[in-house]
C-alpha cells in the first residue's frame, strides 16, 4: 500500500496534458522532477493529447522502466507498491489519464490531473476504466533524482557567473566603503549638535566640515565607479548568457523545433535580464545591505541599548510579514512568464502569416485571438501587481510603525535626559539607511525567485542533449550509392508513419517518390538528411558505411536538400543563395548560377543579385523562392540531391527548364524527387509509390503504367481533365 502522503498532485495546464501530468506526478513520487513542457516534447503530446506509447517512451528517455498492459481484474490495484497510470474514459467519450496510488480503506486513491485528489469506489473506477489499460513505471538505474538535477543546475549557474566573480567582489567591496562613508553625515550631525555648537568649537567645526566634504565626494566617486563596474558586468553576463543559450539552441536536433513556438523561445531569451539582476542582488547588493543593517544596528546600540533592542525585535517581525507574500508572488511570476510567452507566440504567428490572414479576410478573428492572449498576459500582470501592491502596503505600514516607534522611544529618552539631542539626530539618520536596507533584504528573495523561474525556463532547453553533428567517421568524397533497407519511422508516441521501406538511390538514376499527402514522403527525406533518427532499419552509404555512423555535418555538406517551404532570410538575393557574408562567396554564386543556367532568372530582378528580398521573401513569388532553394542546394556542388515538391509553384516553362537541369545533373549525382506532379514522375528512371506507409510499387514509369496504381490513376485524371 502506498502512503497517501506521498501522492504528488500535478494539475494539467490544458485538457491535452492529463497524460504528462500523471507522468510528472509519478516522477515526483520517485524523487525526480520534470516540467510538463519537457514531458510534452518527449511523449509527442499534441492537441489531441498523449498516447499510452508516448508515456512509456517518455519515461524510458528519462531513465525509467515503463511498460503498458491490460489487466482483467481491478484487484490488481489493491496492493500496489508503485503508482500506475490508468487510461480512463470520462462521460463515455472523453479520453483521460489518472494516476492510481493504491487503496485507502475501500476506495482507490486517484490523482486526477483535472480535479486533484479523488477517492473512487471499485464500481466508480470500473465505470470509467473500461479499457483496463495501465502504465507501470519504475525508476531505472540511470534515473536522475531532483537533487541531482538541482546540483547540475547549480553548477550551470556557477559556471555562468564564475568569470564575473572578481569584478563582483570588487563591486561589493566598493559598496561596503560607500556604506561606511554614508554614516559620516549621521556621526557629524551628532557631533555638531552635542559638541561643536554648544562648546562653540569653531575650529573643530571647520575641520569637521572639510572632512565631511572630502568623505562625501569620495563616496560619490566610489558610487560612480561601482555603478560603472556593474553596468559592464551586466553587459558581459548578458552577452555570455544569450550567446551560450543561442549556441545551445542551434545545436539542438530539428525535432526539438517542430514542437516549439518561436515566441516561447524568444521570451526565454528575454528572461536573461532577470537572471542578471538576481546575480547582482546575490553577489553585491545582499552583501552591502547586510553590512548596512549590521553597522547601523551596532551603531544604534552603542548610542542607546534601549533603541538597539527595539530594532532587534522589529527586524524578525518585518521579515516574517514579507515572507508571507513569497508563495503567491512566485506563483504569479511563473504565470506571468508563461502568459507573456503565449502572447508573444500569438503575435509572431499572426504577423508571419499575415498573407493568409488577409487572403481569408480573417483580420477580425486573429484580432480576437491576439487580444485574448494579450488579455491573459495583462490579467496575470494585474494579479501579480495586486499582490505586489499589498506587499508594498504591508511593508510601508510596518516601516512607518517601526520608524515612529524608534523616534518616539528616542524622544522619550531625550526628555528623560537619558539621551542627548545629537544622538537622536544621528539615530534618525541611521534609520534612513537601515529601513531601506531591511526592506531590500526582505524583498531580495522575490527577485531571486523570479530569476529562479527564468533560470529554470532557460535550463529546460540547456539540459537537452545537443545533436552530435561533428562526431562520426568521415564521409567519402564521392557518394555513388545510398541503400535504404527495412526503414521504419514514427514520431514520439505515434504509430509507424512508414514501415519496412527498401530502395536504392545511385548516381546516374533519377528516382521519384509518389504518394498521398500526409503519407510520410517529406519525413522520409528528413530521415535521409539525418534530422530524425529511424525507428529501425538502416541507411548505407556506398554499401559500407551506416548513415548513423557518419558525421552529420559532413553528410549534410554533401547533400543538397530543397524542402517544400523555402526559408528566405531578410537580406539580398545573393546572400540568400550563398548564405555567406564574404564577397568571395558572391563571385562563386554568380559563376555557379551561370554553369547551371540559372543566371537569367536572377539577373532579371530589379537589382539582380543585390535585390533586397524582404523579410520571409515578401518581394519574391512562390516560384522565385523555389528557384532560390534549388540554386542554394546546387551551389555547394552536392553529391546527393533531395527535392521535395521543388516545382510546385513554378510556371510550365520554368518547370521544364528545372526538369532539364535535373536530367543533366543525374549523371553526376544521386537524385530523389518527392512530388505530386506527373511530369517529373514520367521522366524518372525509377518511380517509388508509397501507400499506407509501405512501398507498394517500384519500377520504371513504363512498367508501372502497364498496371493499376497511383501513377496510372494520376495520368488518367490528367488526361481526362
Amino acid at each position: 500500500m502506498i502512503a497517501p502522503a506521498k501522492m504528488p498532485v500535478v494539475l494539467q495546464q490544458a485538457s491535452s496534458d492529463c497524460g504528462v501530468a500523471c507522468l510528472a506526478s509519478v516522477i515526483r513520487y520517485f524523487g525526480g522532477e520534470c516540467s510538463l513542457e519537457h514531458l510534452r516534447h518527449l511523449s509527442g503530446t499534441a492537441i489531441q493529447g498523449t498516447t499510452v506509447l508516448g508515456l512509456v517512451e517518455a519515461a524510458r528517455q528519462l531513465g525509467m522502466e515503463g511498460d503498458a498492459f491490460r489487466v482483467k481484474q481491478i484487484n490488481y490495484l489493491d496492493n500496489l507498491e508503485f503508482p500506475v497510470i490508468l487510461h480512463v474514459v470520462i462521460d463515455q467519450k472523453l479520453s483521460h489519464f489518472m494516476a492510481c496510488y493504491g487503496k485507502k480503506g475501500d476506495r482507490y486513491q486517484m490523482m486526477d490531473p483535472a480535479l486533484g485528489t479523488r477517492l473512487l469506489t471499485a464500481e466508480e473506477l470500473l465505470e470509467i476504466w473500461q479499457s483496463r489499460t495501465l502504465v507501470l513505471i519504475q525508476p531505472g538505474s540511470v534515473f536522475e533524482t531532483s537533487e541531482s538535477s538541482r546540483q547540475r543546475k547549480r553548477k550551470w549557474i556557477l559556471d555562468l557567473i564564475r568569470p564575473d566573480l572578481p569584478i563582483l567582489l570588487i563591486s561589493g567591496f566598493l559598496g561596503l566603503i560607500v556604506t561606511v562613508l554614508g554614516l559620516a553625515v549621521a556621526v557629524f550631525s551628532q557631533k555638531l549638535i552635542d559638541e561643536f555648537l554648544p562648546n562653540q568649537a569653531w575650529q573643530k567645526l571647520s575641520l569637521g566640515l572639510v572632512l565631511l566634504l572630502v568623505l562625501l565626494i569620495g563616496r560619490s566617486v566610489l558610487s560612480y565607479l561601482r555603478a560603472s563596474i556593474l553596468v559592464r558586468q551586466s553587459k558581459e553576463l548578458n552577452l555570455r548568457l544569450i550567446s551560450g543559450f543561442f549556441e545551445q539552441l542551434l545545436g539542438l536536433p530539428k525535432v526539438f523545433f517542430d514542437s516549439r513556438k518561436v515566441g516561447d523561445i524568444t521570451s526565454r531569451m528575454n528572461d536573461s535580464r532577470r537572471i542578471q539582476r538576481a546575480v547582482s542582488v546575490l553577489t553585491t547588493e545582499l552583501m552591502v545591505d547586510s553590512f548596512v543593517v549590521i553597522v547601523s544596528m551596532v551603531s544604534i546600540t552603542l548610542y542607546s541599548w534601549e533603541v538597539g533592542s527595539l530594532v532587534a525585535i522589529f527586524l524578525p517581525v518585518y521579515f516574517i510579514l514579507v515572507f508571507g507574500f513569497h508563495k503567491p508572488i512566485k506563483k504569479g511570476q511563473k504565470a506571468l512568464m508563461v502568459s507573456y510567452s503565449g502572447s508573444e507566440s500569438a503575435f509572431i504567428d499572426t504577423l508571419t502569416g499575415i498573407g493568409a490572414v488577409k487572403g481569408e479576410s480573417k483580420e477580425g478573428l486573429f484580432l480576437k485571438v491576439n487580444q485574448s492572449a494579450y488579455h491573459r498576459f495583462q490579467d496575470d500582470a494585474f494579479a501579480l501587481g495586486q499582490v505586489s501592491n499589498r506587499l508594498g502596503l504591508v511593508s510601508q505600514l510596518a516601516g512607518v510603525v517601526f520608524l515612529v516607534s524608534v523616534l518616539g522611544t528616542s524622544c522619550y529618552l531625550v526628555a528623560q535626559n537619558q539621551m542627548e539631542l545629537g544622538v537622536l539626530v544621528a539615530i534618525s539618520g541611521m534609520l534612513g539607511m537601515l529601513v531601506p536596507a531591511v526592506n531590500k533584504l526582505a524583498l531580495a528573495n522575490l527577485q531571486i525567485q523570479e530569476a529562479q523561474i527564468a533560470g529554470d525556463r532557460l535550463y529546460e532547453f540547456v539540459q537537452i542533449k545537443k545533436e552530435q553533428v561533428e562526431e562520426g567517421v568521415e564521409i567519402p568524397e564521392a557518394v555513388n550509392r545510398i541503400q535504404v533497407e527495412n526503414l521504419s519511422f514514427r514520431f514520439p508516441g505515434r504509430k509507424l508513419l512508414f514501415d519496412g521501406l527498401s530502395f536504392e538511390l545511385k548516381q546516374g538514376k533519377l528516382s521519384v517518390l509518389l504518394g498521398e499527402s500526409g503519407g510520410g514522403k517529406s519525413t522520409l527525406l528528413q530521415v535521409l538528411m539525418g534530422f530524425y533518427p529511424p525507428e529501425s532499419g538502416s541507411i548505407l552509404i556506398n554499401g559500407d558505411r551506416l548513415l548513423q555512423d557518419i558525421s552529420k555535418n559532413g553528410w549534410r555538406e554533401r547533400v543538397g536538400y530543397v524542402p517544400q517551404e523555402i526559408k528566405i532570410f531578410n537580406g539580398s538575393l545573393g546572400y540568400n543563395l550563398s548564405l555567406e557574408p564574404n564577397p568571395a562567396s558572391f563571385e562563386q554564386v554568380v559563376r555557379r548560377c551561370q554553369e547551371l543556367g540559372l543566371r537569367e532568372f536572377f539577373e532579371r530582378m530589379p537589382q539582380g543579385y543585390f535585390t533586397q528580398v524582404g523579410e520571409e521573401g515578401v518581394n519574391l513569388s512562390g516560384g522565385q523562392k523555389q528557384l532560390v532553394g534549388i540554386a542554394r542546394a546546387l551551389i555547394k556542388r552536392p553529391k546527393v540531391l533531395l527535392l521535395d515538391e521543388f516545382t510546385g509553384a513554378m510556371d510550365r516553362m520554368t518547370e521544364q527548364k528545372m526538369l532539364d537541369l535535373i536530367l543533366k545533373l543525374k549523371e553526376e549525382i544521386a537524385i530523389l524527387v518527392v512530388t505530386h506532379r506527373i511530369r517529373p514522375a514520367l521522366l524518372a528512371d525509377e518511380v517509388l509509390i508509397l501507400d499506407q506507409g509501405k512501398l507498394v510499387e517500384v519500377g520504371s514509369p513504363q512498367l508501372l503504367l502497364q498496371r493499376e496504381n497511383l501513377l496510372t490513376a494520376s495520368v488518367r485524371d490528367l488526361t481526362s481533365a
